[in-house]
């Protein structure tokens, strides 16, 4: 039921905003780019978070996971720069596990949510992203994905398999991934964001 409800939910977003170029006109969950984590935690909560949260290369920006209920997904995390008092949200994404579920079954949905974007925004730019992991040394877990091109940002559709190892030391799961990211937080993420 939640493969049909992500399509659904996907579709109708995307049918709104079919002439939508600009990141920020996006949203996951009612979170959108541009946003402060301060509208879902208080200081001292986003303090807290911090000593857990997943950091990235010289701590440029850091993630975590916001305690909403969400309806479409199983998690929504944010990223933003740990330095921020503001703690602008450079990226907003909705996952859906599949750890239980094969990564061909993940693909499979994927590719639905693919086809409702192709459908519904013309001439949209995207390239196909398939590689190993960067946050997985081994080289053992993979991304398989598409990444859509956006005024001031882009919207990212991937797979994670992480691998058996990854899983058990980390608690890392496979899963599904919807994820908006701003201009800045792309071109980090587009260099060596996880050395």
């Amino acid at each position: 039921m939640k493969q049909f409800l992500t399509i659904l939910f996907f579709s109708l977003l995307l049918t709104n905003h079919l002439k939508a170029d600009d990141i920020r006109d996006f949203e996951i969950e009612g979170v959108s780019l541009g946003q402060s984590v301060l509208d879902y935690l208080s200081e001292s909560e986003i303090e807290k978070q911090k000593k857990t949260a997943y950091k990235y290369r010289d701590n440029k920006f850091m993630s975590i996971t916001l305690p909403i209920i969400p309806n479409e997904y199983d998690r929504v995390q944010v990223s933003f720069k740990p330095n921020d008092k503001k703690y602008e949200i450079h990226g907003v994404s909705g996952k859906i596990n599949f750890t239980k579920r094969s990564t061909e079954d993940c693909k499979i949905q994927m590719r639905k949510i693919l086809n409702t974007l192709q459908d519904n925004i013309i001439n949209i730019k995207y390239t196909k992203h398939d590689a190993p992991h960067g946050a997985d040394k081994s080289g053992e877990s993979f991304t398989y994905g598409y990444v859509f091109f956006l005024d001031r940002g882009s919207v990212d559709l991937y797979c994670v398999d992480w691998s058996d190892k990854i899983t058990k030391s980390k608690g890392w799961g496979d899963n599904l991934t919807i994820a908006l990211t701003s201009d800045k937080f792309t071109k980090f993420l587009t260099g060596k964001p996880f050395e």
